[in-house]
């Protein structure tokens, strides 16, 4: 090779792998970019009622847990009810 007698081969193939390497990359990386849109942020109107979704939530659950430590009986559904509303099975109409 005309030039490059300083260069040991192996440094010269470690060069050229690293390049091809890099090369690969950067055409996935390109390839990729390609199919990637941009999403726009939130407005504040969905912003507000996101934050007011938590908020209520929040406040469900302490409701809750207060009503609970108070000693208050929470509302359990009916297992038959939610089968029959759930899957489609057949009620059973027995009486507890």
């Amino acid at each position: 090779m005309a030039g490059l007698e300083f260069i040991s081969p192996a440094a010269l193939g470690y060069v050229v792998g690293l390049l091809t390497v890099g090369v690969i990359a950067l055409l996935i990386g390109i390839r990729l970019g390609v199919h990637t849109k941009v999403q726009t942020p939130p407005s504040d109107e969905e912003q507000v009622a996101a934050a007011l979704g938590v908020l209520r939530r929040h406040l469900e659950r302490k409701a809750l847990a207060d009503m609970q430590a108070a000693g208050g009986l929470l509302w359990t559904p009916d297992p038959d009810r939610v089968a029959e509303l759930s899957y489609g099975a057949e009620a059973v109409t027995s009486v507890r």
